[in-house]
This record gives C-alpha cells, sequence and structure tokens, in this order.
C-alpha cells in the first residue's frame, strides 16, 4: 500500500517565460492533470505565459521532503485593471496540485499571491473554480463567492 506523501514545506515561485520552456514536459503533466484541457488547450495555455508580456503569470508550487524537491502544482494568474472605476484586480484563472497540500501551506501560497498583487497596485483577489477541495480552502481564507471567489487585500 503507498503511503500518502507528506510534505515539510511548500514554496510558490512565480516562473519566468525560459522556466516554463525548460520545464516543459512537467508543466504540461500537471496542466493535463486538472483534466480541464485539451492537449491543444494546454499547449495554448502554457504559450499565453511565455510570450513575455508578464500577463498571464504562471507560479510553481513546489514541495519539500525530507531534503527532496516535490513538483506539487500549478497555478495561473492574470491582472486586470478597470481604468474607469481605478480598480486593478488578480484573478487566478487556473489552479491544480498534484499532491496533497496542508490548509496551512495553502494560506502561504495565498500570502505569496497576495503580496505579488498588492506590488502590482491589486485591490481584490478573485478566483474562478468548481473544485470543492479550492472552495474549502477559499471560504477558510475569507473569500466570499459572488460568481466567483473575491476578497479585499
Amino acid at each position: 500500500m503507498e503511503r500518502e506523501l507528506t510534505l515539510d514545506r511548500v514554496s510558490c515561485l512565480r516562473m519566468e517565460p525560459a522556466e516554463i520552456a525548460e520545464g516543459w514536459n512537467l508543466v504540461f503533466h500537471i496542466l493535463k492533470s486538472s483534466e480541464l484541457y485539451s492537449d491543444m488547450e494546454t499547449l495554448g495555455l502554457m504559450m499565453q505565459c511565455i510570450k513575455g508580456d508578464g500577463n498571464p503569470q504562471m507560479w510553481f508550487i513546489r514541495g519539500e521532503q525530507e531534503e527532496s524537491l516535490v513538483p506539487v502544482g500549478v497555478i495561473i494568474t492574470k491582472l486586470f485593471e478597470d481604468k474607469a472605476l481605478d480598480q486593478k484586480w488578480l484573478t487566478i484563472t487556473h489552479i491544480n496540485a498534484i499532491t496533497p497540500i496542508s490548509n496551512e501551506q495553502w494560506q502561504g501560497i495565498y500570502a505569496t499571491l497576495v503580496k505579488f498583487g498588492k506590488r502590482k497596485g491589486c485591490g481584490i483577489f478573485e478566483v474562478f473554480t468548481e473544485n470543492v477541495r479550492a472552495q474549502e480552502i477559499l471560504e477558510n481564507l475569507g473569500f466570499k463567492r459572488t460568481g466567483a471567489f473575491r476578497k479585499e487585500i
């Protein structure tokens, strides 16, 4: 019987276009494991993140267990701006993990993304997800569901 992997630590790292290209096979595998996209949609999503204008952004979730690095998941975010309302927000457009992550570890990932959003001038964090586990985590983090999960930051 296979034992469940328990991670000592998890980090969320923004990937530069060259890093996405270098880790292409691994990133493709993680995105495909969500079963949300066809091969062509996955390729298109990855190419959007590689094109280099900085929007959308790809984040690699990396775990550590007994001094070994473990691929955990991928998050894709996008910055939006409404100039008429003078508002900016950060939206998670994709999130999935291939390794279980604790609620506390998700809080650390959230803190990393909030820090990025604030640096970019965002006042709102938004997440679209139908994943029940993700919805529970978002509710625990204080998000309110209004079509998407939203929270002022």
